[in-house]
């Protein structure tokens, strides 16, 4: 859901003047939480001794099978549909596979993050700490390249590793932990507004000081104070599903609109984001069905 906000209203909201970086900040926190929440189902089962190659290959399957499928169907079909705002040409398809492609590069760089916990997990909380300090300043200083997005493994790395020890050593880090999320996330935010008016001289990336304060901030706070939201739950189950193919169904949302003629930025909002969410749910209650339709655009291997 935050990923088709984020591409489809934010924007809408800023320019009424809701909160002048309302895109940025949903841009900061969106995949950083999405890697913590990853992190902290990854330490309920995680890697052990002697079964790194068997972990990798399922995570293979569950991350870079649908990839492959779903990064295929985009770019191909927006290289051959009327219309399209951003054309590819098929000509260039190797290189959705190789460097990083939409929102897909996601599922690039957290595999890489799996094939770094294999190597980080026999080193303990130490080693585990001791690679987040170290993440945090490379990421700071490397330049970014997009081979097999790599750079988002220096981006998701920390939230991740968030994650594991929000699950593991919760008692341990919260009390402490919290007060300073706050002033990290709260400064953040104040910085990055400061930032859009001009008034602070700062180079703004993902992968930067500023960003990475205000997606990890946020990401531990939403974790630590966590509720139940019984809708949200219900989306829960497909939301895979919902990120890999929600591009479809905000296409289908801007014909459609296109179509009624509304001419109400408010209701383009309300088709897009309807289309972008219910389209790729009945999508994958129909691909669930089938033992090769659900491994093949789900990654789901379980019998």
């Amino acid at each position: 859901m935050l990923i088709i906000y984020h591409s489809q209203g934010t924007e809408l909201l800023s320019r009424h003047g809701v909160y002048a970086n309302l895109h940025t900040v949903i841009d900061a926190v969106q995949m950083p939480l999405f890697a913590a929440l990853a992190g902290y189902v990854y330490s309920l089962r995680p890697v052990t001794n002697g079964t790194g190659g068997t972990f990798l290959l399922a995570k293979a399957k569950r991350l870079l099978v649908p990839f492959f499928v779903a990064v295929t169907l985009t770019y191909v079909l927006r290289s051959v549909t009327p219309g399209v705002m951003h054309r590819t040409q098929l000509s260039q398809i190797w290189r959705v596979y190789l460097y990083s492609y939409e929102h897909f590069w996601f599922l690039q760089s957290l595999f890489l993050v799996f094939v770094a916990m294999v190597v980080l997990e026999p080193l303990g909380a130490k080693g585990l700490v001791t690679c987040l300090v170290i993440d945090l300043v490379v990421a700071g200083m490397m330049p970014i390249t997009s081979f097999f997005s790599a750079w988002g493994f220096f981006y998701l790395l920390p939230p991740f590793l968030l994650g594991c020890g929000i699950n593991r050593f919760e008692e341990k880090i919260t009390g402490w932990l919290v007060p300073v999320a706050v002033l990290g996330l709260v400064a953040g935010l104040a910085a990055l507004e400061l930032l859009y008016f001009g008034q602070l001289q700062m180079r703004w990336t993902r992968v930067g000081p500023l960003g990475m304060s205000i997606g990890m901030s946020a990401s531990f706070l939403l974790l630590r104070f966590r509720r139940p939201v019984p809708l949200l739950g219900a989306l829960g189950a497909c939301s895979y599903g919902i990120f890999l193919y929600h591009g479809f169904g905000l296409a289908v949302g801007q014909r459609l609109y296109d179509a009624l003629h509304l001419a109400k930025p408010v209701l383009e909002l309300a088709v897009k984001c309807s289309c972008g969410l219910l389209l790729p749910i009945a999508g994958e209650l129909v691909i669930r069905r089938h033992v090769v339709t659900r491994r093949v655009f789900l990654g789901q291997w379980a019998k």
